[in-house]
């Protein structure tokens, strides 16, 4: 955290930030969350599983990645046959030349108004929500019932799995997954209960 608030402040004196965070443990320890707030970074983290909904890297990146590995690898390896230079160095080299094809400024700026990030797009982001949790109406074709059928299987699969993951643990009320929960907020259950603690 103190070197992102150094790197940010850097190049954006007096703004703030939000963070979305993954569920490292230490995102979510007091002190760092009462230290970023400190610094005006105000950290987010995203339920277990639930960035795919909105995950850029996803939309086009990787498909493309592994397509291209696919393809180098097998030309990378007759290059080397040919040339007689050792073939240990081909997943290397493949790798290297798919993420050049498939990291392009033109395919990221792409994915990120495809998945309606920037610029920010409520409607798109919504409706990729809505469909990531089954929530899809049939256009009224068979593909478009069967469509809806099997998002309305994943919705009720994703409820039971979310029913499952609440509960009790050595008398301690778990953070509820399935939601999005500010750190901040966090920081205050964790005051509450220290001011409590016997």
């Amino acid at each position: 955290m103190a070197t992102f608030s150094d790197q940010w402040r850097a190049q954006n004196s007096g703004r703030e930030v939000l963070l979305l965070c993954d569920n490292l443990g230490a995102h979510q320890v007091p002190e760092t969350i009462e230290f970023a707030l400190g610094k005006g970074l105000f950290l987010f983290s995203l339920p277990p599983n639930s960035s795919h909904i909105h995950e850029r890297l996803d939309e086009a990146h990787f498909a493309s990645l592994n397509a291209t590995t696919d393809r180098s690898m097998d030309q990378t390896i007759y290059d080397s046959m040919t040339m007689s230079t050792p073939v240990r160095d081909a997943p290397l080299l493949a790798a290297y030349r798919a993420k050049v094809t498939a990291f392009t400024p033109k395919t990221k700026s792409g994915a990120f108004r495809r998945c309606g990030l920037w610029p920010f797009d409520a409607e798109t982001m919504t409706l990729r929500t809505r469909e990531a949790l089954g929530y899809v109406d049939s256009d009224g074709t068979m593909a478009g019932v069967a469509k809806a059928e099997e998002r309305l299987f994943a919705q009720e699969d994703f409820q039971r799995a979310a029913s499952s993951r609440r509960g009790v643990v050595a008398g301690t009320v778990v953070v509820s997954r399935g939601v999005l929960h500010s750190l901040e907020a966090l920081n205050d259950q964790h005051r509450e209960r220290e001011k409590n603690r016997p």
